[in-house]
């Protein structure tokens, strides 16, 4: 191992044949106040004799990381630059080129014009902005980023312009001191890149005396610790950095501006297809195909390139190769895997590769980060429906039930679901329903190439039948603590982003006759909520087609008179209801029979006391009070009673032969006598809906027609005008004389 000694004001170590990234080494003073002293290029440190040397390797630099007590620095941590010598550096950099390779465009860039614009302003202005382009795999940054060193190698042609590539530490180093040498590092300098200066030093000192204006582009620098130690440099007054990464996170690029690279829109997109296939098909099918890959240029150049190649060939009979947008679409959404596999026809598309491994490298990264649950939440995510996905799903109590999340905490798995979105792998957008006014869900949504890749890789965390049974615990652990109601719009809201993946588990979990029929119930629980919201939302066709489907698993697993089986039938009522009622005698009366079959039914296996009976006679209750209400407009509106009838009805009291178990409105009872009026139906045969006692009415009607009611009502409605009017008071009058008579 190394063993690093601070002596003096210089850092002296010796090699013991370890690897010295990451290693501590202890600090010994030899001053005589037991104090060592670390000094790199005229920045010192002081640090007490309980101080800790971290060393970490960075090709040609090794970052010193000093922290300990015992002096002014107590807690405090600093960093030394330290040079070293490192094979392949030291005297003899490796070579490497530092011009941006523009040759590499191989196409017009559609869509990036924007983005592409700002940066030139940007750059123009010469004042250090570091610009950070990010987004995920395959999203077009680094062609973004040679559209933007094209444009100014040929229109500024005082521009200094650098290239330099960030995925490994030794290259980066090797880059960057060419890029001294460029920007005008003295010889000797740069000879001593390794060895006596500190490189990070000859870089800044370099950019900040450049004779020209410049630019320097940072080419994936998806690790952001391999960049880290050369910030410093990059810090300046003038110039401009721009730097393409798939790490999108704030904190990981402190004092810069983010530039985030979203999908192409569906005719940008269409462009590309066209561009590279323009004899497969119409712009109208491009669009199509376009909207189906979701806009991310690397799938839209693959897919284009795959088409243009596909025309080539030879026809094989044994093999249907798409040679058309539609084509290709059609194998896309059906066959995605079988797509994967023609792309290598031909052998010449070497970019199908980026297709998964794009974004394996960000997911092996992350596991190097500490955040080896990256992988399997995004192959876990993958199995959902194309639709917005709400965060409230992913409860990781019940992930932990699962081996391959057996041992992540809440804030590891936040933390993972955070990088993952800086990384692009997953977005976060806000979910807002139509219906759902006022109320917004947070939600995470996937590319639907990386959710197809994703789905079909090898290395799932879950087995494929044990997916329904932990998607069906994950949404009913959500929609259990959920409320169906208007009144709760946030409830709403998640309800109608959950439906889609509700609507997907159901179907996996009813397809399955291995799985025991303990989920299938389980389903059918979390079904009722679900079909509470598409039945406040008005889609009670959807309801009606599910509810029926979770009558049919209870029954067979319960029998005809279990709570759990009366209960979906009386969903099933509510919903033909509100569906068919339309205010008329026999619609309200078909639906009251049904509810009060229920009822009987209810109180014969269950009891009356039984919640699930009590909850039907209040549905009895409620259909009644609503006939009642629906009938009473139909026959006497609110303004005819209010005006012209309430006026003119005498006071009688309350009589105890009545029947009625409390006062009753005269409203009620003035509907009632004017729909048996009306119908010719008989007194004693009073719809149950009224609620009233046929022998109540029927002596009000007795009292009402000696107390000259109809022939008043018929004279105050004349009084008032109004030819419809008249009319119906004439015939209540008429009809009235003809009952009476009876």
């Amino acid at each position: 191992m190394m063993r690093r000694v601070v002596k003096g004001g210089r850092i002296s170590g010796r090699d013991d044949g370890g690897d010295v990234a990451g290693e501590r080494a202890s600090m010994s003073g030899a001053s005589v106040d037991q104090t060592a002293w670390v000094s790199s290029e005229g920045v010192v440190v002081q640090a007490g004799r309980d101080a800790v040397v971290e060393v970490r390797q960075f090709g040609a630099l090794r970052r010193v990381e000093v922290s300990g007590s015992g002096d002014a620095h107590s807690g405090h941590r600093s960093y030394v630059n330290e040079v070293v010598n490192v094979p392949g550096t030291a005297g003899h950099m490796n070579m490497v080129s530092i011009t941006a390779p523009v040759e590499r465009l191989a196409t017009n860039p559609r869509g990036r014009d924007e983005i592409v614009d700002l940066l030139i302003d940007i750059v123009a202005r010469q004042d250090g902005t570091r610009n950070v382009v990010h987004g995920c795999g395959g999203s077009g940054k680094t062609t973004i980023a040679l559209t933007l060193a094209q444009r100014l190698i040929r229109d500024r042609v005082d521009m200094r312009v650098w290239w330099v590539d960030a995925s490994t530490d030794r290259h980066l180093s090797a880059a960057l001191r060419e890029v001294a040498a460029d920007a005008g590092a003295p010889p000797d300098e740069i000879d001593a890149w390794a060895e006596r200066r500190s490189p990070i030093i000859v870089l800044k000192n370099a950019l900040a005396t450049s004779p020209s204006p410049w630019l320097l582009v940072v080419d994936n620098a998806d690790d952001t610790r391999i960049l880290a130690p050369w910030l410093h440099a990059l810090y300046q007054g003038r110039g401009s950095v721009v730097v393409t990464t798939r790490n999108g996170a704030d904190a990981a690029w402190p004092g810069s501006r983010l530039h985030h690279v979203r999908p192409l829109s569906v005719h940008h997109g269409a462009d590309v297809l066209l561009d590279h296939a323009p004899g497969a098909g119409s712009r109208d099918q491009a669009l199509r195909l376009s909207d189906t890959l979701g806009g991310l240029p690397l799938v839209l150049h693959l897919a284009g390139r795959y088409l243009r190649e596909s025309a080539k060939l030879p026809p094989m009979p044994q093999i249907n190769i798409p040679t058309t947008f539609a084509d290709y679409r059609k194998v896309f959404e059906h066959q995605f895997p079988r797509i994967d596999a023609l792309h290598t026809v031909g052998g010449e598309l070497d970019q199908r590769q980026l297709l998964s491994c794009t974004w394996e490298l960000t997911l092996d990264l992350l596991s190097d980060l500490g955040m080896p649950h990256a992988g399997p939440l995004l192959r876990l995510l993958s199995h959902l429906t194309h639709a917005p996905l709400p965060s409230a799903l992913l409860d990781e109590g019940v992930l932990a039930r699962y081996s391959a999340f057996s041992d992540v905490t809440p804030e590891q798995f936040a933390r993972t679901l955070s990088r993952l979105n800086a990384f692009g792998l997953v977005d976060e957008v806000v979910f807002r329903h139509s219906g759902v006014f006022g109320a917004i869900t947070r939600c995470l949504s996937l590319h639907p190439v990386i959710r197809e890749v994703n789905k079909h890789h090898p290395d799932q965390p879950v087995a494929s039948r044990t997916l329904p049974v932990l998607y069906t615990d994950l949404l009913n652990r959500v929609a259990a603590r959920l409320d169906p109601d208007p009144s709760n719009p946030n409830d709403l809201s998640l309800l109608a982003a959950l439906a889609p993946h509700h609507e997907l588990v159901v179907e996996h979990i009813a397809q399955d006759p291995t799985l025991p029929g303990g989920w299938e119930l389980l389903t059918t629980r979390m079904t009722r909520t679900f079909d509470g919201y598409f039945h406040v939302m008005d889609v009670r066709r959807n309801a009606e087609r599910r509810f029926t489907d979770t009558l049919s698993a209870r029954r067979r697993r319960h029998g005809d008179h279990h709570a759990d089986v009366l209960t979906v039938r009386i969903d099933l009522a509510r919903l033909r209801w509100f569906r068919e009622v339309r205010g008329t005698l026999a619609d309200a009366e078909a639906q009251r029979a049904e509810f009060a079959a229920l009822l009987d039914e209810c109180t014969l296996y269950l009891g009356a006391d039984h919640p699930v009976t009590r909850v039907c006679r209040a549905d009895v209750d409620y259909v009644n009070t609503y006939v009642v209400d629906q009938l009473s407009q139909h026959l006497v509106s609110d303004d005819m009673w209010t005006l012209v009838v309430q006026p003119l009805v005498p006071l009688i009291p309350p009589d105890p032969q009545d029947g009625a178990p409390e006062p009753v409105s005269d409203q009620a009872v003035f509907t009632a006598i004017v729909f048996i009026l009306t119908s010719g139906c008989r007194w004693q045969n009073l719809p149950p809906a009224f609620n009233l006692p046929a022998p109540m009415v029927y002596r009000r009607f007795t009292q009402w027609t000696d107390a000259g009611l109809w022939q008043r009502l018929h004279q105050a409605v004349v009084d008032l005008g109004g030819e419809c009017g008249a009319d119906w008071s004439r015939t209540i009058r008429d009809l009235a004389a003809v009952r009476a008579k009876g």
